[in-house]
Formats: structure tokens, sequence, C-alpha cells
């Protein structure tokens, strides 16, 4: 017998003893013992207790097949542990006495966080708000400072220059060199945090996501969590409302935690022929990392050595009492040019 056979086997055999089993309980299980496998009986067991079953109602009939001192599970959208509720005691009557035993839950489903999601309300104001700030904010980007110089009146006085202009005229008409950086465009690429503590922010990514692609047409778009995502296809095809509906359906670990470095490594391996003295990196984050520091203390560097300009948006710099508290911001701001908020891509 096949995997999902055995899976769909006992989907049926719960449904038989009355319990609330569907097609998402049966997927979630198949996918958490493909990653987990059989082989381990208590494994197997919590992966089965996690997934499939989600309604806590107990009958003595389902007491063998069902009961265990803990059923712990991670939440579809607050992923945090959930309140108490009382455990039944099938050997004393149900009522207030028997609502003493207790014990602590969440649920998991990777398949209920997408399809349960809200899509962020996007408003036609913002919208044009953010298409407009992109605009002006581009040529900010568009006309970084490259590492090459031309001679201009209006420049530093270069010294090594003056000395070659003297040694090629001889000394007979002393000259003073002056130079300025060359002004050379730059491509960009937009790394937009989408965990659960940017929540708050994700009308903000949509819209920012949509506008730095109509502004900056060859520019790439990345969205991240604990993997990454290349969204430029979407970013270029859709409106920033139908863009937002999106978002919740990608495998990203969509609303979890966040892992920066590992994502930005991923970024390098993959997408490491982006990265050139032309580039320009905008990173959209507040920072709060839950992976390996020295990940992205390493891969920071990496940015920083290979690209002409590392960005990074925080969206609390808005808030008035903001200072840099998580590890990871604190990490990160060292290898940073710009450390700014959104309000100053739109105002």
């Amino acid at each position: 017998m096949s995997l999902e056979e055995a899976v769909a086997a006992l989907t049926s055999n719960l449904r038989k003893m009355g319990r609330n089993v569907g097609i998402e309980e049966s997927i979630d299980a198949l996918n958490a013992l493909r990653i987990l496998g059989t082989s381990d009986r208590e494994l197997y067991s919590a992966a089965i207790n996690t997934t499939l079953i989600k309604d806590f109602g107990i009958t003595p009939g389902q007491e063998q097949a069902t009961r265990s001192d803990t059923i712990v599970r991670f939440g579809a959208q607050e992923q945090n542990m959930g309140k108490a509720v009382p455990y039944p005691d099938l050997n004393q009557q149900t009522g207030k006495e028997a609502g003493d035993r207790s014990f602590e839950f969440s649920i998991y489903s990777p398949h209920g966080i997408q399809v349960t999601q809200k899509s962020p309300k996007i408003s036609r104001s913002d919208e044009k708000r953010w298409a407009l700030g992109i605009s002006k904010f581009k040529k900010t980007i568009l006309t970084q400072e490259g590492h090459r110089h031309k001679r201009s009146n209006e420049g530093q006085i270069d010294p090594r220059r003056t000395m070659l202009l003297e040694l090629k005229k001889g000394g007979d008409s002393p000259a003073v060199f002056h130079s300025i950086k060359k002004i050379s465009k730059a491509n960009v690429v937009l790394l937009c945090d989408v965990s659960g503590s940017m929540s708050d922010s994700n009308s903000t990514i949509v819209n920012m996501c949509c506008s730095f692609k109509r502004a900056i047409p060859k520019s790439e778009i990345f969205l991240f969590s604990t993997k990454l995502k290349r969204i430029t296809y979407y970013a270029s095809k859709y409106s920033p409302a139908e863009l937002s509906r999106r978002i919740p359906k990608l495998d990203l670990g969509f609303g979890g935690g966040t892992k920066i470095g590992q994502c930005l490594r991923q970024f390098r391996l993959a997408q490491g022929s982006l990265l050139t003295r032309r580039t320009t990196v905008v990173i959209f984050s507040d920072g709060w990392d839950i992976g390996d520091v020295s990940i992205l203390k390493r891969e920071m560097i990496e940015l920083q050595n290979r690209t002409n300009r590392v960005l990074w948006i925080n969206p609390f710099l808005d808030s008035k009492n903001y200072s840099v508290e998580t590890l990871g911001m604190k990490t990160a701001l060292d290898y940073v040019d710009d450390f700014i908020s959104p309000r100053e891509l739109v105002n």
C-alpha cells in the first residue's frame, strides 16, 4: 500500500468514527509524512495527531484512536500557542468539575495558511501615491555614483592625475586635475519580507513591488520568509489588488518566521549573476531574524562587496520611539549604505 493510499484509508476510518476530517487535513498529513517518514512510530503518531485531528470533541468510541496527553500544533495564522481548553475525562461525568484537566494546543496546516490568509486591502489612492513616489525615487537609484572618474572643474583635486598631467606636459604648463565620479545607471533588486512580523505592511509590500517593476522595468522582485520566491513576472503582469490575492498562495511560509540570512544565501547562489557593481539591492524588512545571525552577517558582507549599494527599508522607522533592538537588524546595519523608512519613498 502506498503512502497516499494509507492516508486515504486512515482518513476514511476517521470519518466513519465521526471525525471531521477533510481534504485539507489529508493533504497536511501526507506532506508531513513525506517529510518525517514512517519508520519512527512516535513521530508518525505525532504527525497524524497534529495534521488529521483538528476537532477536539471526543466520544467514547474514539478514545483509543485519538487520545494523547498533549496535542501540540502550530497555528495556521497566529502561529502561537492557543488558549487552554478542557480535555474530556471519559471516566467522569462531564461538567464544570471536569474542566480542570486541560492541555495547550494550536493548529498546524500549511495548506490552511494559504487558504485562510486574508489579502490586504489595496486602495486606489495608495496605489497612485506609491507609483508617483517610486517614479521620483528611481532617479536616485538609477543615478548612483560609479567607481570611475571623469575630469570636471567642479570636482575635487585628483593628485595622481595631476602628477601624470604634469609629467605629460613636461612641467611647462602645470595644471591641477579636478575630477568627479561618473554617474552610472544601476540595476535594482527588491527583496521584501513577508513574515508574520511584517503582516501590517502587506499592502505596502504589494504596492512597492508593483511600483518598482513599473517604474524600473529591468528590476527584479523577490519575496522571502523562510525561503525565497521570485515574483518579477507577477509584479509586471498583475495589479496590486490582484497581486495581493496571489501572494498568500505562494509556497513561502507566508506569515511565519523569517530566516533572512538563509534567504539571502539562497538568492546569491541562485541569482548571483544579478549581483554586480551596477546593482542596487533594496531590502524591505524589520530585521527580525529567527535564523543563524552568522549567516546573515556573511551574506550582508557579500552584498556590500559585490554590489553598488545596499538600501534597507524598515517599516518601524516611521514610529517615533523606534530603536534598533533585534540582533538581526543590528547585524545587518553595519553593511547597509542607506537605512530609511517607507515614508521617505512616497513623500
